[in-house]
């Protein structure tokens, strides 16, 4: 491998790293969700109008608005990655892949291994994190920039793959 290959390859990396460090983030922000409660429903007490209790109603209104903001914040994050990863992607495919670069096997193999280890090492990660919980938000989270990466980085470098060993410049 030439030095452009290195740096091709290190680019990817970093781009396949921090898509991988936000989704263990959100897996961790996602165990600890105290800001996705922001009505303390158990301090609902006694809410009488004209001698009904009106409790039940109350609370369930919080539990509601509490899981509404829990879907918000989700969505918000899942557009956040989308945005986050697509600009990481498209600054790596424009400046590491011209039309006339030729990748060879070997960086291929580590392009492959980077692409599917990083995904991998996120997913585990995640989910030990959040102990098996959470499974969906976790995948839409991962499968949004894992998308990215395949379509704008790993396509690309699929595409200019040569299967002989290009000579070292």
């Amino acid at each position: 491998m030439n030095k452009w290959s290195l740096l091709r390859i290190t680019a990817f990396a970093l781009v396949a790293g921090l898509c991988m460090l936000f989704t263990i983030n959100f897996a961790s922000s996602m165990v600890n969700n105290s800001i996705v409660r922001p009505i303390d429903t158990e301090n609902i007490h006694d809410i009488l109008i004209d001698d009904a209790d009106f409790t039940p109603a109350f609370r369930l209104l919080g539990h509601s608005l509490n899981s509404f903001m829990a879907f918000l914040i989700l969505v918000v994050n899942l557009v956040v990655i989308a945005v986050v990863s697509i600009i990481c992607c498209t600054f790596f495919r424009i400046a590491a892949i011209r039309r006339t670069t030729l990748i060879g096997s070997a960086e291929m193999n580590a392009a492959r291994s980077i692409f599917f280890g990083s995904a991998g090492t996120a997913l585990v990660v995640s989910l030990v994190i959040t102990g098996f919980t959470c499974i969906i938000p976790l995948m839409l989270h991962l499968g949004i920039w894992w998308l990215n990466l395949w379509l704008i980085c790993y396509l690309p470098i699929r595409d200019h793959f040569r299967e002989e060993e290009l000579p070292a410049v």
